[in-house]
């Protein structure tokens, strides 16, 4: 509260904006932090699968 009476900042539309921004960049976050790791997932059993068959056709 201290902050909006130093800068006089008042009205419930400030606030609710405020608080959809706030949402809108915790969606966005948690949507690239998933989109990271899914990438990370999915690139390691594409490797491993990869070098699994290698090895299979090199012991045949």
């Amino acid at each position: 509260m201290r902050f909006s009476i130093e800068y006089e900042i008042s009205g419930a539309d400030t606030y609710a904006n405020s608080f959809v921004f706030m949402a809108l960049a915790m969606v966005l976050a948690r949507t690239a932090a998933l989109m990271a790791k899914s990438r990370k997932l999915t690139a390691t059993p594409a490797t491993a699968t990869t070098s699994a068959s290698d090895a299979a056709a090199a012991a045949k």
